[in-house]
């Protein structure tokens, strides 16, 4: 399930209107349950780190690797379109594997040096 994104696209007020509506309102649940994420993934790593418990960190390393492979797998799906002064279809989708490529590994990278901060520096 390929989704586009036209950077192109014209519309009248009311229509981007509308569309920033519908995207902050398909948007904000899935930050929450990302947000909840990042928790949870906090409060492992405090338990592993406290615990020393090699099973809890087994689970944290699933963890962050299935969140890894879900926001990749998400972008991997998204193509986008009418990016300014790109006039060929294979850049496009050149450009789009990029963005789906690096996006995930910043959020790892970020994720990585965030929780650890949640969870209180055990």
């Amino acid at each position: 399930m390929t989704h586009s994104i036209n950077l192109d696209t014209r519309k009248t007020e009311h229509g981007w209107q509308r569309a920033m509506d519908k995207f902050w309102i398909k948007f904000v649940p899935k930050w929450f349950d990302f947000l909840n994420w990042i928790v949870l993934l906090g409060i492992f790593h405090f338990l592993a780190e406290y615990t020393k418990n090699w099973t809890l960190k087994v689970i944290y390393a699933v963890s962050m690797i299935g969140l890894w492979m879900y926001v990749q797998s998400h972008l991997f799906n998204i193509h986008f379109e009418g990016i300014p002064f790109i006039k060929s279809e294979r850049t496009e989708w050149l450009i789009s594997l990029i963005i789906a490529a690096v996006v995930p590994l910043v959020v790892f990278i970020l994720l990585s040096n965030i929780v650890p901060q949640i969870s209180g520096n055990v």
